[in-house]
């Protein structure tokens, strides 16, 4: 479910943060910082008979804040307003329209530039409980295959605490970083008492970089995250598979002030376990490449990506592969910054015996920052 795509978002956070390609919000930044934008995708099934769905769209506007409050302290808050919709081949339409879950970040910098604390509130501002059709529409768009911005409407909040330490060791840069992440309950299904709370999550990650000459940077990204069992109504009810993940990127000058980057990546989840059915859920892989680069023109700066997800399960269905080619820039007006995006997507999805699909898709966005001097 939504565990599953934090591969994608590690991938892609890699590729856009080497290259400069999305408003994120630095996580040390000294400086306020505000990120907001609009931003429409839209994927259509060309051979909807098959799999009984048209097309799937979704709005989303996503805000960010980054402050610092005394030496050493800062806080994060992030989230979205998202509104999707899912068109059948019998003309009915799905919708499900609201606020994420928000979260917020209390960052202290222990020791500066070495150790960093941060504690972490999951809002449940977002709409956990839904109907069995907003459900088959949230189910789409948190699909592994299908790279939407959001990966759910609501999860019933959680709270969590991460530490990162990074250090030089001889001509590399290493960091490690250790977070737990316990869940709350909350009832999905509308007008349903049943609770569900999903096990709390330890993770552990190593990044390992190095620089080659003035110019170029290699980058390796280790990762896992185990689960404790899932409830549903008190009892254990669903055993996660353990994830693990490795990510390589290489950076360097692409001639004049242009630079460029290109990351391979594999996330490997586990078979899970159904218990009261004793009945295993299949292991899963997700294979991801990507190259971008950075143009400067004038004050404005130019930024093509490509990209290629390769998603595998081990019983062979709800699998599929899809690429992506466009192009986002970084435009500044005054303190703030305007990110344009474009991208095309196409690609292959196999839901299940005998229901397969092209796809193809696009969005279109626009980002907005705002950092003070």
């Amino acid at each position: 479910m939504n565990r599953a795509r934090l591969f994608r978002r590690t991938a892609a956070g890699l590729l856009l943060a080497v290259v400069g390609l999305a408003a994120a919000v630095p996580a040390q930044a000294q400086a306020f910082t505000a990120v907001t934008g609009a931003f429409f995708e839209t994927y259509e099934f060309l051979d909807p008979e098959a799999i009984g769905v048209e097309r799937v769209s979704l709005w989303t506007v996503p805000f960010g804040a980054h402050a610092p409050v005394i030496d050493r302290v800062s806080v994060d808050l992030r989230g979205a307003v998202a509104a999707g919709s899912m068109m059948r081949t019998d003309g009915t339409e799905v919708t499900l329209t609201g606020l994420t879950d928000t979260e917020l970040r209390a960052n202290l910098e222990v020791v500066r530039e070495i150790l960093t604390v941060s504690a972490a509130l999951l809002l449940p501002t977002g709409q956990s409980s839904q109907s069995f059709e907003e459900a088959e529409l949230a189910g789409i768009v948190a699909a592994d295959l299908l790279p939407f911005r959001i990966s759910n409407w609501g999860s019933g909040g959680g709270a969590g605490v991460v530490s990162s330490f990074a250090i030089p060791v001889g001509g590399f840069g290493v960091g490690l970083s250790a977070g737990y992440t316990m869940g709350q309950e909350f009832e999905p299904i509308a007008d349903d008492e049943l609770a569900y709370r999903p096990g709390d999550e330890l993770r552990l990650r190593m990044v390992i970089d190095r620089n080659f000459g003035s110019s170029s940077k290699a980058s390796l990204i280790l990762g896992g995250q185990t689960y404790q069992d899932d409830e549903l109504s008190g009892s254990g009810v669903f055993e996660p598979g353990d994830r693990f993940e490795a990510i390589g990127s290489f950076a360097f000058r692409s001639g004049g002030q242009s630079t460029a980057v290109v990351y391979g990546g594999f996330q490997h989840r586990s078979e899970g376990m159904l218990i009261e059915e004793t009945l295993e859920t299949p292991a899963q892989d997700l294979f991801s490449i990507g190259a971008g680069f950075r143009i400067p023109r004038g004050i404005t700066t130019l930024m093509p990506i490509a990209d290629l997800r390769i998603f595998r399960r081990s019983d062979g269905v709800g699998q599929g592969h899809l690429a992506s080619l466009g192009a986002s820039a970084e435009w500044p007006v005054g303190p703030v910054v305007m990110l344009p995006t474009l991208r095309g997507r196409f690609g292959k999805a196999l839901l299940w015996d005998g229901a397969e699909s092209s796809v193809r898709g696009a969005e279109i966005g626009l980002g907005l920052r705002y950092r003070t001097r």
